[in-house]
């Protein structure tokens, strides 16, 4: 079992830094404390993403089904994830509009990647009604 602690230590230890250094008149050095203490939380939850997607190949090949929609499942939340971490990252900047800019975009390109999984079930659901 892995504890969350380490997690929430790094956290807590980034959001006291960066209170630090906004509350002392370095905004900049404070938003680039809370990026790094972000990437080294998102780094150190790779090997978590790496046993997940693992675990989930593993399951649909016993279930036999297709890996390319499993492919397109994992694609989507990766963006999603990423798109998420980029948004908060930009509001705390206090850049709220280009926050919202990255959830857009986040979204149309989710959309765009699941395009060919629609086509398909657009055409299954044809088909059945024909």
């Amino acid at each position: 079992m892995t504890s969350v602690f380490p997690f929430f230590l790094l956290a807590l230890v980034t959001a006291v830094i960066a209170v630090f250094l906004k509350n002392g008149g370095f905004p900049v050095l404070a938003l680039t404390a809370a990026v790094c203490g972000g990437v080294l939380i998102l780094l150190r939850l790779l090997p978590f993403f790496a046993e997940v997607l693992s675990l989930l190949r593993s399951a649909a090949d016993t279930a036999g089904l297709r890996v390319d929609y499993l492919d397109l499942v994992l694609k989507v939340v990766g963006i999603a994830y990423i798109g998420e971490f980029c948004g908060q990252l930009c509001r705390d900047a206090g850049e709220n509009g280009v926050a919202a800019k990255v959830d857009l975009c986040t979204k149309v390109v989710i959309m765009v990647i699941a395009l060919p999984l629609l086509k398909t079930i657009l055409n299954t659901v044809i088909e059945v009604f024909q």
